[in-house]
């Protein structure tokens, strides 16, 4: 919709766009490229919006499109190894960078499981923009959390969507910024939130504790609950007990800090 906008893409329809042209940098002029006064008038008078995903839905769907079993994407080649170990072959005796190098133009690469993939992305912690960490591999962008990418904290956001509204949230947008000249494709469907619970079952119950930890903010601000995912009654039941005792946790850490802070400005 941008590149249509802009005339980055002309004479476009939206249905026309191909999935990896629309992921091209030259599409969209990003922040990064202008001047500090610049970035700041967008900021300020610009109508500006994000959408979200279900975290949960989200992740299922970065996994399944870069890493999953039937993925071709360069990801798999790249961080098989990474997550699941050597390969069952000869090459488990050389060491992790010559296996991984040997690997890439291979067929035998590990079949990466969802549960592996989930704590990969969870011992990578929270992301840490000033330590200058690479935005790729468990910190990559189709999973890293959306409070980490996008800052809703910090920037005031004209709207804030979300994907489950995301047809009405769009012609919102539309709305919002005066824009008649296009409108939001409807009708379309992932077949992701189909798979979602099989694939988080196959997580354990502390490997998902993690999960929802990493992504408490993005499920808290966003309005998103983690046993929305889940048909099976018991299973919604443990899942909403355990963002509950998450959330009670981060509140009382909050608290914590709140009064130490107190206490340093007393000093």
């Amino acid at each position: 919709m941008f590149g249509i906008l802009t005339g980055t893409l002309p004479n476009t329809s939206l249905e026309a766009i191909d999935h990896e042209k629309a992921h091209m940098y030259y599409v969209h002029r990003t922040l990064s490229q202008l001047s500090e006064p610049e970035i700041r008038r967008r900021l300020e008078t610009y109508t500006s919006f994000m959408f979200v995903r279900h975290p949960l839905e989200r992740m299922v769907s970065g996994y399944r499109d870069k890493l999953g079993p039937n993925s071709t994407h360069r990801f798999r080649r790249i961080h098989a190894v990474e997550i699941m170990g050597h390969p069952k072959s000869d090459k488990a005796r050389l060491n992790k960078s010559e296996t991984l190098r040997s690997s890439r133009h291979s067929n035998n690469l590990p079949t990466i499981t969802f549960d592996r993939f989930a704590a990969w992305v969870v011992a990578a912690g929270p992301f840490d923009l000033n330590k200058g960490e690479p935005m790729e591999g468990p910190q990559n962008e189709h999973w890293r959390p959306m409070t980490d990418m996008c800052h809703p904290c910090t920037i005031p956001y004209t709207v804030l969507g979300r994907t489950a509204t995301l047809d009405e949230d769009a012609r919102l947008v539309l709305r919002t910024a005066n824009i008649t000249s296009v409108k939001f494709p409807e009708g379309y469907r992932s077949a992701t939130p189909g798979v979602t619970e099989s694939l988080v079952n196959t997580v354990t119950s502390d490997g998902l504790r993690g999960v929802l930890r990493h992504y408490l903010q993005d499920l808290f601000l966003f309005g998103y609950r983690p046993q929305e995912v889940f048909q099976n009654t018991t299973a919604r039941d443990i899942v909403q007990t355990m963002y509950e005792e998450l959330l009670a946790e981060a509140q009382h850490d909050v608290g914590s800090e709140d009064l130490e802070a107190e206490k340093v400005s007393d000093k």
